[in-house]
């Protein structure tokens, strides 16, 4: 029984594998952040529909991000899926031109599919708790506006659509870990969960269906959030 419990300790040793950590493949992120799309860009200079009708404030975009992180090395690599939601409200232009009482909306579906990398060899094995991190990616982003007054959102537009596109981001992630070691170590044991994070990000998109007529919904924005590694 003895040369039993030492034969699995050697192997353990020799795999380097006993720091009992559980294994790590997925990234979780809720993300929220400030975000206007760029839809005035489309139109000549001192035409601004969109500015006419939502104003000029950003509203809050919501989104849900899921890695799988198939290499791990100098940093790891991860490609993801993203999804988010947003609705901006705002007044519907009567003749184009004069505000109505009645309201009107546009709301927004972005789906993302990124390559994530993560230089976080420095927080595993010296306890740097600063993680840089890059993305890029492909989107596509399912829009509706409900029309109100006479005229529609954007003239010229139809109620719905979908408008494709590309993106790139970096963000700076602190690794919560540093905080409560302790802490850390049972919320792996007990739920599986490596690492959490809270990070922020700046984001450029461009979603113009690379060059197609219609919506510019486009943004350069940031957000922030919590994120788990599993």
């Amino acid at each position: 029984m003895l040369s039993c419990v030492l034969a699995s300790a050697l192997s353990l040793a020799v795999l380097g594998q006993t720091d009992n950590t559980s294994p790590q493949n997925f990234a979780l992120e809720f993300r929220l952040g400030p975000y206007r799309p760029q839809v005035d860009k489309a139109f000549p200079s001192g035409t601004n529909p969109y500015a006419q009708v939502f104003g000029k404030k950003q509203r809050l975009l919501s989104e849900l991000a899921l890695d799988w992180q198939f290499f791990h090395g100098f940093g790891s690599l991860g490609v993801g899926l993203v999804g988010g939601y947003v609705e901006i409200y705002g007044r519907a232009l009567e003749n184009g031109e004069t505000p109505s009482p009645q309201s009107t909306s546009l709301k927004l579906v972005p789906l993302k599919l990124v390559l994530v990398w993560r230089m976080d060899i420095f927080a595993n094995q010296w306890e740097v708790p600063f993680v840089p991190y890059a993305k890029a990616g492909l989107m596509a982003t399912h829009w509706w506006a409900a029309k109100g007054g006479k005229t529609s959102v954007v003239a010229g537009d139809k109620a719905s659509g979908w408008r494709s596109g590309w993106l790139g981001a970096v963000g700076i992630a602190v690794q919560l870990d540093a905080f409560d070691r302790q802490l850390a170590k049972d919320f792996d044991s007990s739920f599986g969960i490596n690492h959490s994070y809270f990070f922020a990000e700046y984001a450029l998109e461009r979603v113009q269906s690379f060059g197609k007529r219609g919506l510019n919904l486009s943004a350069d924005h940031w957000m922030f959030g919590l994120a788990f590694e599993f």
